[in-house]
Parts: C-alpha cells; structure tokens; sequence
C-alpha cells in the first residue's frame, strides 16, 4: 500500500509493478453546488460537467507544497530543462521531477496525460471550467515540466483571460516562446495585457541572476536559486517552514525577483 501521512493514497497491484489508485477527497475550496454566483449550473464552452473536463485535461494536480492545485507535466518534456539537467550547477541539475513521489507509475502516467491533453481542442474550455470548478483564488502552472510551444503558452494565456478572479504563477525557462509571443501581441507588457497570470522567467544556474533585462522589457517577472555562498538572499519562507508555502503568496505577487532557497 502507499500511504501519505496515515492516508492510504493506493494499493500495489500483485505483481507489484505499480499501484491501483485509491480516488481520495481534494481538498476544494468550495463545491460548485454552493457557488455563490454560478450555483449548480456551471458550464463553460462545450464543456458542462466536471468528469468531461477531466476526461480531457487528464485531472488537475495537487502539489504538496502548494496552497492550491496545479497542473504538471513531465520533468523530461522540459526541452531547455533536458538540457540543463546534464549541466553541473545549473538549477535543472537535482530535479525534483525526478525523485520520491514523480517516480511513481501511476503519478508517471498521470503527467504523461496532461502532456498529450494539451492538445485537445477543448483544452481550455475543460482547464477553465475545472479552475471555475474549485473556486480558486490562486493556480500554480508546471510544478513540474514547463512550456511545450507557443500554442501551449497561447492556451494558459486564455485560460488566465477566462479566469480574471484567480491569480495564475507560471515559471518558466522557456524565454524565447515568451517574448514571441509579447512580439506577435503588439510588444503590450505582458503584466498589462494578462494581469492576473504572473509570469517568472527562472534563471538556469543556482547564484545566477535570472534575466532582468528582458523581464523589463517584455513586462513580466523572473525568480532564481540561491545557495547559502550568495550575495543575493532567499525571500522565499518555505525552506524555514518545513518546505510549505502556508500563508506566503510571494510567488503570486508583483514582487519583481523571488529567490528560493536551494534544496
């Protein structure tokens, strides 16, 4: 069995290769029976029910760390982060995505999911109606995997447009399809054109800074990983809270640079 805490999450299947998946309670916000202002009659585009949205998104995750859910995507689909993973120092070197709970097949497999329903015509319609679906306030994109094209990037974009009341944090390394895409919308800061997704360009080495310059340029934000050799000094709590965002939304904020502590 696999456990989380005294939870059971799942059973290994007999011949001990993989688990049968214990569906447990996520912890929403708020049923979309008692939303305040869309009662039981939610409905977004062709979508109007919570299990076809998550037939086509493939289910949202929930980051242990995170006050709220997210959706990852495999750590090697990372195209720049592939990369980076084979290069010593960088941020990408001791992934995370590849370690304790993202080995497991059936957390493997959901990742692999979503990597392909990124694809699915009604992909916004579903991740739009599912966000609406547990009122949230804030949405972590990617806590593990990143940005696969410009029309994925165009995506999370009209999704944050149909969601204005939730704050979406997207980090990314991904610069090029960012500043494409500032190019082809009119080169608007990016912070005016879509106000509540707060996008950080992350840097690719630990103690490097992200890049400045074209976070200012193109109007978003950046974040970086510090060791304890760094001038610059984390402001990100979680490493003294034992790795829990808790009450901190720094990360979702205006702040123009997090820096994270590295772990």
């Amino acid at each position: 069995m696999l456990f989380y805490g005294k939870k059971e999450l799942a059973k290994a299947t007999p011949d001990g290769k993989g688990f049968y998946v214990k569906i447990r309670t996520l912890p929403l916000k708020q049923s979309i029976k008692g939303h305040p202002r869309l009662g039981n009659k939610l409905k977004f585009g062709n979508i109007n029910s919570y299990t076809k949205a998550q037939k086509i998104i493939g289910s949202l995750s929930v980051p242990s760390k995170m006050p709220t859910f997210g959706y990852s995507l495999p750590a090697l689909s990372c195209k720049k982060g592939s990369q980076l993973k084979n290069i010593k120092g960088s941020t990408c070197e001791s992934c995370y995505g590849f370690k304790g709970w993202y080995r497991i097949s059936w957390v493997r497999y959901a990742m692999e999911k979503r990597s392909i329903a990124i694809n699915n015509i009604d992909w916004v319609d579903a991740m739009t109606f599912s966000i609406k679906y547990h009122s949230l306030s804030e949405f972590r994109w990617h806590d593990t995997g990143d940005l696969q094209s410009l029309e994925h990037f165009r995506k999370i974009v009209d999704v944050a447009i149909n969601t204005p009341e939730v704050i979406h944090w997207l980090p990314t390394q991904e610069y090029q399809i960012i500043e494409e895409f500032w190019n082809q919308a009119g080169q608007v800061p990016l912070s005016k054109l879509i106000p509540n997704l707060k996008i950080r360009l992350s840097s690719e080495m630990i103690n490097e800074l992200p890049p400045f310059q074209l976070a200012l340029k193109i109007g978003v934000l950046t974040s970086m990983v510090a060791d304890d050799t760094s001038l610059n000094k984390f402001n990100c709590p979680s490493s003294l809270q034992n790795n829990q965002c808790k009450e901190c939304r720094k990360c979702w904020s205006d702040d123009f640079c997090v820096i994270y502590r590295k772990h």
